[in-house]
């Protein structure tokens, strides 16, 4: 054998390009087009048979922006903002559960079966009425369903109707719109113009409620200020009588009363002062005898004439100690007068004092209580007018919305045939490249000799196309009768191959071996042979699978004797051959054996005879048994030149092939190269392998014979 190393790669990842993926698409457009043509005809049957139609009609409304009222009363009742954030409050307001409940009970669809399920009945062929099926075969027939209430068939239909309800407000104006879509079209406009009525009354009916309620909060508070209004002037009437003023002068010239009274007091508690300070000097003067300073302290009070007698008067007259006695009793005197008078003025000072306390006290009251019934008088005036300006609003109120294009037909929305047409295309081609994709990807087998090169390292020395045969005897007649056919010619360059591996020494014995069963080395083998036949070299066939032998299905003749024999020694290997006429080659055909196989190859009996044959023939061809089954290859292996691993085109599966060589390598034997074989040349150009490789390119064409 040649002792060449066999290295055995990582499998490459498999890779594509745009235009691989292109070809691919294009070499699998019957692929496309059969999905194409499914997903159309599912679709179509989809869009007429099971599809159940639904038509939308659309109602239009227009929000008024916030005008001035006839009768200017906007702290009662205002209008609505075409804002935004108005116009979305009010597409909540009628997508809300109250409106949806009002339409619900309104239009009574809580009886129709499009919106209660309860109503609908189960189709057979549906999921729920398979699972039902079930179910009673299982455990027989399901119970009754309870009856359904009012509140739940209400509830099931205001759930149904919010699902068929859209509502959309149009950018940069004060538009929306109410689409509804049902399974029947007048049902449809039905639902949308009396959603649109609904909500317009619903908005005149809070404007008539809040005007109800202000015209009865204010007719309450006129009643009450009436009643507190007159309250207010009976106390006025009480105050006024009881305090006998009329108006305010009057407790004015009262205060200025007490003002000068107040200054009488304080004058006459000033003299009073004086005359007591003057009683106390004198008595002083008097008693320390001091004539002259007493006479200057009465200069004031006393007459001239007096004066002019006391001071004429030596002091221990007694005459003068009288007079002068006499004065001081009279300024005591005056003192006490005073005295008495500042004491009559304070009486009627703390008299008039408390008049007009008492008087200041009952004016301040009634001022309070006029001051009250005025404001009370304002009030009632203003909520009187009020209550008049809303009872004149109630009857003037509109609703901030009005229905400008109501509803007038349904439309078809479901099933839309262009659209799902159009999409079931587009799935089938989706779907067609993704088989196409999946198929060149989860194949594990090799298409390539690339492939084959990169997963194992070896060299692919042939690839064989399918031959055109359905039986294995067709196989040597057409051999013979096609000699340019592209199998013929892949077997020459195999051959060729084989021959040219070393310049120098032809290989003479040639093993052909595979990991499984069914990948084409028997066939390559006796084409093989026939091949060297033709070169006029003298080539002997050894039918290495005696477990099997399955050269009785492509040769007429068939001994008694072979392989067995001739290594057992019963007959001479010479007469164990047979040749073949047609091929021109000599054939050791297989034998059964009571001895397993494994034991006869590992013989010495094996040995002398494959060094017997080198020495009688030019090639010896042999065929074995797969790698992978049994060990009887790997045997026959240490006797050959050349081993040629047979791999079966887009069939065998890479790890069987990696197992297969891993086994060969573990004994120290080395693979030659391999053969792929039943190549489809149709299959490659689907790969997109057929304008680069061997005699199954699309340039064979009209080259070779079939």
């Amino acid at each position: 054998m040649s002792n060449r190393p066999t290295s055995l790669a990582q499998p490459a990842q498999d890779e594509l390009d745009l235009m691989q993926l292109l070809g691919l698409a294009w070499r699998g457009k019957w692929i496309i087009a059969i999905c194409i043509a499914v997903c159309l005809l599912v679709s179509i049957v989809y869009v007429r048979e099971i599809a159940v139609p639904r038509y939308q009609a659309t109602a239009k409304i227009l929000i008024s922006q916030r005008s001035a009222q006839v009768i200017d009363f906007e702290s009662v009742v205002s209008g609505v903002s075409a804002d935004a954030a108005a116009i979305n409050t009010e597409l909540e307001i009628i997508r809300s559960p109250a409106m949806i409940e009002k339409l619900v009970k309104d239009m009574a669809l809580y009886e129709d079966p499009e919106f209660n399920l309860y109503l609908r009945e189960i189709s057979p062929w549906s999921i729920k009425g398979i699972t039902n099926w079930w179910r009673a075969m299982v455990s027989g027939p399901a119970p009754v369903r309870p009856e359904q209430t009012e509140s739940q068939a209400i509830e099931s239909a205001m759930n149904m109707v919010s699902r068929s309800l859209r509502l959309q407000a149009q950018e940069k104006t004060h538009l929306f719109d109410i689409y509804v879509t049902t399974e029947e079209k007048k049902k449809s406009v039905r639902m949308a113009n009396r959603l649109a009525d609904l909500y317009i009354e619903q908005q005149v009916g809070t404007k008539f409620e809040a005007v109800g309620y202000a015209v009865d909060w204010l007719s309450d508070r006129v009643v009450e200020l009436g009643a507190e209004m007159s309250d207010r002037e009976d106390q006025i009437k009480v105050l006024r009588a009881d305090t006998g003023m009329l108006n305010e002068q009057d407790l004015d010239a009262l205060s200025l009363r007490l003002r000068d009274l107040e200054d009488r007091y304080a004058s006459a508690s000033d003299a009073l002062e004086v005359d007591r300070k003057r009683v106390e000097q004198a008595r002083a003067l008097q008693e320390s005898g001091d004539t002259e300073g007493l006479i200057q302290l009465l200069r004031d009070v006393l007459p001239r004439r007096i004066l002019d007698n006391l001071q004429g008067l030596s002091d221990g007259n007694t005459t003068a100690q009288q007079q002068i006695d006499a004065q001081i009793r009279l300024l005591e005197a005056g003192a006490q007068r005073q005295q008495e008078q500042r004491g009559s003025l304070y009486t009627a000072l703390i008299r008039l004092r408390d008049e007009v306390d008492v008087e200041t006290q009952k004016f301040t009251q009634l001022s309070a209580v006029i001051r009250e019934a005025e404001s009370t008088r304002t009030l009632l005036d203003t909520f009187s007018a009020r209550l008049k300006e809303t009872s004149l609003q109630a009857g003037l109120q509109q609703a901030d919305s009005q229905l400008i294009s109501p509803a007038r037909n349904g439309l078809q929305v479901e099933p839309r045939a262009k659209r799902t047409y159009s999409l079931a295309v587009v799935f089938g081609v989706l779907m067609g490249l993704f088989l196409i994709v999946v198929r060149q990807f989860t194949q594990n087998g090799f298409r390539s000799s690339a492939e084959v090169t990169n997963s194992t390292g070896l060299p692919v020395i042939g690839q064989l196309p399918i031959i055109p045969i359905k039986r294995r005897d067709q196989l040597i007649p057409y051999l013979m009768e096609k000699p340019t056919s592209a199998a013929a010619e892949a077997i020459r360059n195999l051959r060729t191959s084989l021959t040219m591996l070393d310049l120098e020494t032809s290989p003479q014995v040639i093993m052909l071996t595979s990991s499984i069963p069914g990948e084409g080395k028997t066939t390559t083998s006796i084409a093989l042979a026939m091949n060297f036949a033709k070169l006029g070299r003298k080539v002997l066939f050894i039918e290495g699978d005696i477990r099997r032998r399955t050269l009785t299905n492509y040769f007429k003749q068939i001994p008694g004797y072979g392989l067995v024999d001739a290594m057992s020694g019963e007959r001479p290997w010479e007469e164990a051959v047979i040749h073949d006429d047609d091929l021109d080659i000599d054939i050791l055909m297989g034998q059964t054996s009571k001895t397993n196989a494994a034991d006869l190859f590992a013989s010495a009996n094996f040995t002398r005879l494959m060094s017997a044959a080198r020495e009688r023939y030019d090639h010896i061809i042999i065929d074995t048994p797969p790698v992978l089954l049994v060990p009887d290859a790997r045997l026959i292996a240490r006797h050959c030149d050349t081993l040629a691993y047979v791999v079966h085109w887009d069939s065998t599966d890479r790890a069987q092939v990696a197992d297969g060589l891993s086994q060969l390598q573990s004994l120290g034997i080395n693979v030659t190269g391999i053969v792929l074989s039943q190549v489809d040349p149709a299959g490659m150009k689907r790969y997109g392998y057929g304008n680069r490789y061997g005699a199954y390119t699309s340039y064979d064409t009209g080259y070779y014979s079939n």
